[in-house]
């Protein structure tokens, strides 16, 4: 009965804390120039049966149509905005339910303000809101058929790692990082664990299928992923000050380049390929700047830390000078954790899979603050562990 009440007592603060950074973030600026040019219009000619599309007559291989099908959801309520703030809402709440499954942690009222990072990442209109609620759950029932060998939570897991990869396509990577695991776990005579792992694979890539054959129907190639990674890789260059390529970050960029070759739309197939080749070409030319700029990024996420919402400029300052201490006081205190712990527990190695995946795409790639908020909660779980420090807490296999 105490328990239940502390539970209560719990939710009703954390939806109150989280619905006070929901409304204290809802002028937010940050994407939303991708929410209202690209995912709107999209959800508004699929719903006047003009196709998947941004200018009618033109079907798009990007961005992913994840974040439109559920923003045409929303234009079917009436209003896409309220409906994703609820939506959001739920979707936080229910994230944070999972975190405490997954760590095997019990709620603690002080725990609430330190979610400020994941709450505001859901409170803005963007794919990255559903990502980052989608990988905790998907840890949790990855989590629960290694320690149950259970066939049916690999194939869950599985068919929400392929949802997720309809929001979001720079997680494909992570699917070839199982596919890593698994080898390895079939080299340590956990054969079982490699079973497990191919069914998560194999429901994953089911779930890729009709993005797979729209793709097909459009160039007659198959995608996996949405056609802006070539874009992105190239600009993020860009990062780097005072770069050798002389690449700014940012997608003006990406247009000139492609309209100098011959490319009307960067963000295409054909785009996609050009400016990947390009990417390519700069780093093999000028290694040792690639090298800085991948330095560069991770200092940066150190020094920047996490998005923590847009208020006044007094609020926002204190609050990110606040986050990007205990940001980095996280992520310290979870490769201490990691690096005693991991070796009596293998379902400690997931966490440090999204962790390391994410680290490099920060750092391989391209890095704001907004990416780092998608593992916040692996960071924050683990840091408590380590807090703990108490056997019960491991999570074991």
């Amino acid at each position: 009965m105490q328990k239940r009440l502390h539970n209560q007592l719990f939710y009703l603060a954390l939806t109150g804390y989280g619905l006070l950074i929901f409304l204290g973030n809802w002028n937010h600026v940050v994407q939303q120039g991708i929410y209202f040019n690209q995912y709107l219009p999209i959800a508004k000619h699929i719903l006047s049966g003009d196709g998947y599309t941004i200018h009618s007559g033109s079907q798009i291989l990007y961005p992913l149509w994840g974040y439109p099908l559920l923003t045409m959801l929303g234009e079917l309520s009436g209003s896409p905005i309220i409906f994703l703030f609820i939506f959001q809402f739920i979707t936080c709440i229910i994230g944070i339910s999972f975190f405490y499954k997954f760590f095997n942690l019990e709620k603690k009222l002080w725990h609430i303000p330190l979610y400020t990072p994941f709450i505001a990442l859901l409170s803005v209109r963007w794919p990255d809101a559903i990502v980052a609620t989608l990988l905790i759950i998907i840890a949790y029932y990855f989590k629960e058929s290694l320690r149950n060998h259970s066939k049916k939570y690999a194939i869950i897991s599985g068919l929400l790692f392929g949802l997720l990869l309809n929001f979001r396509s720079e997680y494909l990577g992570l699917l070839f990082a199982l596919a890593v695991i698994a080898i390895v776990s079939l080299f340590r005579d956990r054969k079982l664990y490699f079973n497990l792992f191919v069914l998560t694979i194999l429901s994953t890539l089911f779930m890729l299928l009709p993005w797979a054959y729209y793709s097909y129907s459009i160039n007659k190639h198959i995608h996996l992923a949405a056609t802006n990674g070539g874009g992105v890789l190239y600009i993020s260059l860009g990062q780097l000050p005072n770069n050798p390529w002389d690449i700014t970050h940012s997608d003006s960029v990406a247009y000139s380049v492609a309209k100098e070759n011959g490319v009307d739309d960067p963000y295409s197939a054909r785009g996609d390929s050009l400016l990947t080749a390009k990417f390519l070409y700069d780093i093999e030319s000028k290694p040792i700047a690639y090298s800085e700029k991948i330095g560069y990024n991770l200092l940066s996420s150190l020094v920047r830390g996490v998005y923590i919402g847009e208020y006044s400029n007094i609020i926002e300052k204190g609050i990110k000078i606040i986050f990007i201490l205990i940001f980095d006081l996280l992520l310290l205190m979870t490769c201490i954790y990691l690096v005693r712990q991991m070796k009596r527990s293998f379902i400690l190695s997931i966490v440090l899979t999204f962790i390391l995946y994410k680290f490099a795409l920060i750092t391989l790639v391209q890095y704001e603050p907004r990416h780092m908020n998608t593992i916040y909660l692996f960071l924050f779980g683990t840091a408590l562990l380590f807090l703990n420090n108490r056997k019960s807490a491991t999570p074991r296999n």
